[in-house]
């Protein structure tokens, strides 16, 4: 008799949300490597000196997923006594609107990215198995891109509901690091960057008017700082209008790296050498993310300020 096969809603086959290669007769057990990795991390946010509400929104997330042995007659060394894999989340998000739809808009697109991913069957990513990698590696940008598709959704919904609320939009940027393997969703005009060996990268695009009008070269970059389009978003959550796609970066994070996500509160003070400068010279995330809002804040903090700053050890791999 054949087994009987569950589907979620969306026609996803539960048996796909094992792990286990039901098919393999033999499967040595994974290193641990994950839950190896060292995050120091920090987040803060100012509603700055001129702004009466703080429409920023952050969060950070630790995840893991634990075996732990109680019970058995099978030998020590045939069953781990315990094993964890850790995955780390952060994200910024900067709301606009009138009234108060700003900080709803950014708060409710957060808590609804949340709630999808803890509503979902399959909410952990397994990558450390070289021949499904590459697929796990598509399938959960295909995902995270989904949930964003879900989240402007639930943003234009609300938002029909109230004159208030009509309209409201916000950026959104996420970051999601398993192990070594680091994951970057965007919409919008927060950035995340990498800081690496002395050097700061932007991982992000600025998706607004001054940044394509920066691109097909009818402003120049000293013009785009100032250009009155750089506050036109082409790509956000909710609003109204055509919008930019998500972004979505994948890359391999290294032993020091400094992860920075932030909105362009810090940056429209800060420019990326100001940046750089701190995050070479800051001996923790905690001094790191302090020292970046303190100037942004001296700066004139025009607007709201958030940032979230992540420093990574990581293992050897073998």
């Amino acid at each position: 008799m054949a087994a009987e096969v569950h589907r979620e809603s969306d026609g996803t086959d539960l048996h796909d949300t094992w792990d286990f290669p039901f098919d393999d007769p033999r499967v040595d057990r994974p290193q641990p490597y994950s839950s190896l990795v060292s995050v120091d991390v920090e987040a803060l946010s100012h509603e700055g000196h001129v702004r009466a509400r703080n429409e920023d929104a952050f969060l950070v997330y630790r995840a893991s997923r634990t075996w732990e042995r109680l019970r058995t007659n099978l030998p020590d060394e045939d069953i781990p006594e315990r094993f964890d894999e850790t995955a780390y989340v952060f994200c910024v998000a900067d709301g606009m609107g009138g009234l108060a739809a700003g900080d709803v808009a950014s708060r409710l697109a957060i808590r609804t990215g949340v709630n999808l991913v803890l509503n979902s069957a399959r909410w952990w990513l397994k990558l450390d198995c070289p021949e499904t990698r590459a697929e796990a590696m598509q399938a959960f940008a295909a995902k995270a891109v989904k949930r964003f598709s879900q989240i402007d959704k639930t943003l234009l919904q609300e938002g029909n509901k109230s004159s208030v609320l009509f309209g409201m939009g916000t950026t959104l940027t996420v970051a999601c690091s398993f192990g070594a393997d680091l994951f970057v969703f965007h919409v919008g005009d927060s950035r995340a960057y990498l800081f690496r060996d002395g050097t700061l990268a932007q991982l992000t695009r600025d998706q607004t008017m001054a940044q394509v009008l920066l691109e097909t070269g009818v402003i120049s970059a000293e013009q785009a700082k100032s250009h009155r389009g750089r506050h036109a978003l082409t790509g956000l959550l909710g609003g109204r209008g055509s919008k930019d796609a998500p972004e979505v970066h994948m890359l391999r994070l290294k032993n020091g790296d400094q992860l920075l996500l932030c909105t362009d509160g810090l940056t429209n003070m800060l420019d990326n050498a100001a940046i750089n400068r701190v995050l070479a010279s800051s001996g923790s995330a905690e001094e790191g993310c302090r020292r970046l809002v303190d100037e942004a804040l001296q700066q004139g903090g025009r607007d709201n300020v958030t940032a979230i700053v992540a420093r990574y050890t990581l293992p050897d791999q073998h």
